[in-house]
């Protein structure tokens, strides 16, 4: 079972769990300038050997994986301590879980083989209010533009300190996208059919927490609303933990591969395009299976967003993003004829099919469209 440390000073318990596993030698994952920021603090609760990686990539690559393998190897390390955004803990989970399994990694990923769980430690040290990979028993790495999700038990951290204090250095923008990330994951859990009671109260609170608070902590940070933008990444992760992710997180991995958008930017292009979409569907589709009960979904999801309606919901959100100071189209260097066939075809297929209703290519190219005009 995780340990969470959650709350304003909670860092400070990183030594006391260290203390608790006695770990031969360390393997410290980070980021590089929002490290330093907070590095003396963290460097003094660290009492036992350590190598530091310093994760250069925003989306890992089977390159970087490799690279931070053959380090945690060499030097005989046995806990992974990841300090950063979802890109550090997502690589920390995947070099715990890739250290034990030695056969081609795309034999696992492509399931030819089943993992053996991980001997490791694993402790995951967010820095960002948006990923929610803290929470989550998954995980991305890239071959190339190529995507590949990994889901098992073993990527569950065995500690999280969530302590908001180590958000406070975030710039606006960073705060932007990954406060939208944790909205997004929020929207699109709660609506997903196979969501359960369980997940749909983490989305539930994750949404209220993102939108009660998300403009203060871009525009004019306070204690408190960084707290609760923790608070609600937090349980937008246990949400998507349950439920998973849907069409907009599935349209944005092209979008970040091929021309640089920060995931949670590009997750956002399009929340209000397909919440538009479901609603439609979940109002005037006859041949919709009633059993779904989407119609209740969204109208419960449209009192979450404290909305009448979904014309409401998708303005809200297009607000929102104009408040935040997030562009709600792409840079004019992407020209929709030159890229539509790459971004159709690099859409996860996977978190695509996980949408309450179907979404067609010609959805998709529409879409894609109204984002370069």
């Amino acid at each position: 079972m995780q340990v969470v440390e959650f709350g304003e000073g909670r860092i400070q318990q990183l030594e006391q769990v260290l203390d608790s596993e006695e770990p031969t030698r360390i393997l410290l994952l980070r980021g590089h300038k929002s490290y330093e920021i907070f590095s003396q603090k963290i460097n003094k609760l660290i009492k036992y050997p350590y190598e530091s990686f310093i994760v250069s990539e925003s989306n890992t690559s089977f390159r970087q994986l490799s690279k931070a393998i053959n380090i945690y190897d060499k030097n005989g390390c046995d806990l992974v301590l990841a300090v950063g955004g979802g890109s550090v803990i997502d690589l920390a989970k995947l070099i715990s879980i890739f250290s034990v399994n030695r056969f081609p990694i795309t034999d696992y990923l492509k399931g030819k083989r089943k993992y053996n769980n991980r001997v490791n430690t694993l402790i995951a040290i967010p820095t960002t209010s948006g990923s929610g990979s803290e929470a989550t028993h998954f995980a991305v790495v890239y071959e190339g533009i190529a995507k590949y999700s990994v889901a098992h038990d073993s990527l569950f951290p065995d500690y999280s300190i969530v302590d908001p204090e180590l958000t406070y250095s975030l710039s606006p923008y960073q705060t932007a996208v990954s406060g939208i990330d944790a909205l997004c994951q929020g929207i699109e859990s709660f609506w997903r059919l196979q969501s359960n009671p369980e997940s749909r109260e983490y989305s539930r609170e994750a949404i209220s927490l993102v939108l009660k608070n998300i403009e203060t902590a871009v525009i004019k940070p306070t204690r408190l609303s960084r707290l609760d933008m923790s608070r609600g990444s937090h349980f937008a992760g246990k949400a998507i933990n349950i439920a998973k992710t849907t069409a907009a997180h599935a349209f944005s991995y092209p979008l970040t591969k091929l021309f640089g958008v920060p995931h949670g930017h590009a997750v956002s292009l399009t929340i209000d395009k397909f919440y538009e979409h479901n609603c439609r569907e979940a109002l005037y589709n006859k041949n919709l299976n009633p059993k779904t009960s989407l119609k209740s979904i969204m109208s419960e999801l449209n009192q979450i967003m404290n909305v009448e309606n979904c014309n409401e919901a998708k303005t809200r959100l297009t607000l929102l993003m104009s408040n935040i100071g997030l562009d709600s189209r792409l840079p004019e260097t992407v020209h929709y004829r030159d890229s539509v066939s790459d971004v159709i075809e690099n859409v996860n297929i996977e978190r695509l099919s996980n949408n309450p209703v179907k979404v067609t290519t010609e959805d998709l190219t529409n879409i894609f469209k109204s984002l370069c005009t």
